[in-house]
């Protein structure tokens, strides 16, 4: 039992500055750890808020972006529209115009050829009438030679008949 408590008395007095010293430190490593680990926490929700920050302003760029590239496409949109519309009514326009000059050059050549048609059946006419007139000259001539020839006849049998 003297072994025993001396060894006891031995062991405090060797390992008790060890024992204060391991409980120091463990003191000392549990301080760390709970450092550690609100520096670890604090790590943990400054990363999580940049993240989110990060995430929040890609998310919004991203936002704008697509809103200015909608207003672009809509912009394109729009004016692909009023071009498409203004080349109808231009198609449209120039199909019209075409149209009432092609009319207006047929309805020229109508009366132009009409006029010519006039003016060649009137040269016809009149020489028809020319020939018709020199016809019935020619018929009241041979009318009145006859006529005259058989007076002349007629006198020269009775001036023959008076005679005899």
């Amino acid at each position: 039992r003297i072994q025993s408590c001396w060894r006891a008395h031995k062991a405090q007095t060797i390992f008790a500055p060890a024992k204060k010293e391991f409980a120091r430190r463990r003191q000392w490593r549990s301080i760390n750890e709970k450092a550690t680990r609100i520096q670890s926490c604090w790590r943990s929700y400054k990363a999580h808020t940049d993240f989110a920050y990060a995430i929040w302003s890609v998310i919004s760029l991203q936002s704008h972006i697509r809103c200015r590239l909608t207003v672009q496409k809509y912009q394109q949109l729009r004016w692909r529209t009023v071009n498409e519309s203004a080349t109808r009514i231009q198609s449209c326009y120039r199909a019209y115009k075409t149209h009432t000059d092609f009319a207006y050059v047929i309805w020229g050549i109508i009366c132009l050829q009409s006029l010519i048609r006039c003016r060649l059946t009137a040269r016809k006419y009149q020489l028809v009438q020319i020939r018709r007139s020199c016809a019935a000259i020619t018929i009241q001539s041979a009318f009145r030679s006859h006529l005259h020839y058989t007076e002349y006849i007629t006198k020269v049998v009775s001036a023959i008949t008076i005679q005899s």
